[in-house]
């Protein structure tokens, strides 16, 4: 098209199509990154290994199942041994294992915490109140109470035990404790001892037996736990 007055072509104006298709894409918002430390989740910065120093320990159970000929290579069963002595040794020499401590424990509860106590001393003139047993690395203490009537004022108390179910025995006499009297009653002591080392005189397992006995106006009056005896177990 052309203007009449200035002959000057004039531009239509321009019209988009609707048959072509936009292939302009949206963009996606882009996410933002962020950086957390392990010690954000309870974790810890850093983790540390222990390396100890040294071979390590090789039973010889590990070699067990190997089937070694003696006359193979001229003697490689011997190479074998010597190998398996250096792997479970280390070149550090075996040290004796220490004596076990032996100890020992009453099989019984004290008389003085039964509810019975005091009737068992009237009725049987003399009871065995207290044991304290004392273990240490190489013997143990044993200290006994002794409870009796003050039937008369000479009286005698003597303690007797057996280490071997009473195939033997022995006695030691109680001694009196000073101001225990009350009146009614008055207290013995017997204190004794055995040894607990390799050498000692006791074993796991073994048991020490033991009785009082109340000498007055010349009659005995016993206390063996109701007929039972005391007893004392050996234990490691």
């Amino acid at each position: 098209m052309c203007d009449d007055d200035n002959q000057r072509p004039i531009r239509e104006k321009l019209v988009k199509s609707t048959s072509l298709k936009t292939t302009t894409k949206k963009r996606e918002p882009q996410r933002r990154k962020t950086v957390y430390f392990a010690d954000a989740f309870g974790l810890d910065l850093e983790s540390v290994y222990l390396i100890q120093s040294g071979q390590p320990s090789v039973p010889s159970s590990a070699f067990s199942h190997l089937n070694i000929s003696d006359d193979l290579n001229g003697g490689l069963t011997l190479q074998c041994q010597d190998l398996v002595s250096e792997l479970t040794n280390c070149g550090v020499p075996c040290e004796a294992s220490a004596d076990k401590i032996l100890k020992l424990e009453p099989d019984f509860i004290e008389p003085f915490k039964l509810v019975d106590f005091f009737d068992r001393v009237r009725r049987q003139k003399v009871c065995l109140q207290n044991c304290f047993v004392t273990n240490s690395d190489t013997k143990v203490i044993i200290k006994c109470i002794i409870l009796v009537i003050n039937l008369s004022f000479e009286k005698n108390v003597k303690f007797r035990y057996s280490k071997d179910n009473w195939k033997t025995w022995s006695d030691m006499v109680a001694k009196y404790v000073p101001n225990s009297s009350n009146g009614w009653s008055d207290k013995f002591m017997v204190e004794f001892c055995f040894n607990t080392n390799s050498s000692g005189e006791l074993v796991a397992g073994q048991k020490i037996s033991f009785a009082v006995c109340f000498s007055v106006d010349g009659k005995e009056y016993w206390d063996n736990n109701l007929g039972s005896n005391y007893t004392l177990t050996c234990h490691v």
